[in-house]
């Protein structure tokens, strides 16, 4: 993993769970209500991807989140094959279609060849096109990447899938975007979000494939419930939190979670109101019977910005962390995401 706060995924995760962040001054701007520019504040890697645009940017982050990744486990794998051996790749990437000045179509072919094949060559892997998967759900996509990945190992075409999330909300095409949708945190408008960028990837394995070194750092996937609200629409819904609280109830009661919850929730509050809106009234509805009082709330956006579809991932590697270094509050954990489209991803882990 990489962010503003890390170069790798332990650096990262100690530093969140410090309270650290490194928000800066990026190169721009907007007019406030007396027309005066200013600076929009965000949580960029300038030492990483400064001067770079669209898949250059994501190259440059994901070039590392793997090799922090093949890094880790080359610390107790003596041979790496093992992972590859049997192995596909799903990339998480955002929908492009208003964020970019491409004038080509942004289809999974192009993904493939100007993104996929070079991010393979970068690390080295050796992974069939055949078996690469792309994700385009926004927030939900780390949870539709899990559940893919489940659904195609009954399949036994594959062993394990390397999941691979990327985003940058800090380049300016998406901040132009972000600030023409009104989305963007300024002085005169203090609800919106602080736009990051970041990496993260992980590995999916079957059980029966699992190294037993992986047994130390690893977390079991319990369960993960995809749904979506139909009259969601620019960022609002007839029936907010509606459709989150029913995902979240039907996961817990599928999995037979003892009821009421009581545990770590990661979620993806962004400083929205729409986001604080749909959680807050699931919340309250939650708390009637699924979720005890005692749970923990944990967001990440505010030591490391908005990181768009890479916040799932990021907040299993969260939950990792916090189970190797003994400080997580339950032995079960919740991770729930909500795309700009209302797609719903609630993911459910817990230590191996």
């Amino acid at each position: 993993m990489i962010s503003s706060v890390g170069h790798d995924a332990t650096t990262t995760c100690s530093s969140i769970r410090a309270g650290l962040s490194r928000p800066s001054e990026l190169d721009f701007g907007t007019l406030d209500e007396d027309m005066i520019p200013v600076r929009v504040m965000g949580h960029p890697i300038d030492s990483i991807t400064n001067g770079y645009y669209f898949i250059g940017r994501w190259l440059r982050l994901a070039e590392r989140a793997v090799a922090d990744l093949i890094n880790n486990i080359g610390s107790v794998e003596s041979d790496l094959s093992f992972y590859w051996e049997k192995a596909g790749l799903i990339v998480v990437i955002p929908d492009t279609v208003d964020r970019y000045l491409i004038t080509v179509p942004i289809d999974d072919e192009y993904i493939v060849r100007k993104y996929v094949e070079k991010i393979l060559q970068l690390s080295n892997i050796n992974i069939a096109l055949k078996q690469v998967k792309i994700i385009r759900k926004g927030h939900a996509g780390t949870a539709a990447a899990i559940k893919l990945a489940i659904d195609s190992f009954e399949l036994d075409i594959v062993n394990h899938f390397l999941v691979l999330a990327v985003d940058s909300y800090v380049e300016v095409t998406s901040l132009s975007w972000l600030s023409g949708c009104g989305r963007l945190k300024l002085a005169n408008q203090p609800a919106g979000l602080m736009p990051g960028e970041a990496a993260a990837c992980f590995l999916v394995g079957r059980r029966e494939f699992l190294s037993p070194n992986s047994k130390n750092s690893g977390l079991q996937v319990l369960g993960v419930e995809l749904s979506s609200d139909p009259k969601f629409e620019n960022f609002d819904s007839p029936n907010p939190g509606r459709v989150l609280a029913n995902t979240v109830e039907k996961l817990l009661k599928d999995l037979a979670i003892p009821l009421p919850f009581s545990g770590d929730i990661f979620v993806d509050l962004n400083g929205e109101n729409w986001r604080a809106r749909e959680f807050g009234v699931a919340l309250s509805s939650l708390k009637k019977e699924i979720f005890s009082s005692n749970i923990s709330i944990m967001t990440l956006c505010t030591e490391i910005g908005e990181t768009g579809v890479v916040s799932g991932s990021a907040a299993l590697c969260m939950a990792a962390h916090a189970y190797n270094r003994h400080y997580s509050s339950s032995n079960v954990t919740l991770i729930i995401s909500q795309s700009e489209d209302g797609v719903v991803g609630v993911t459910c882990v817990d230590k191996i």
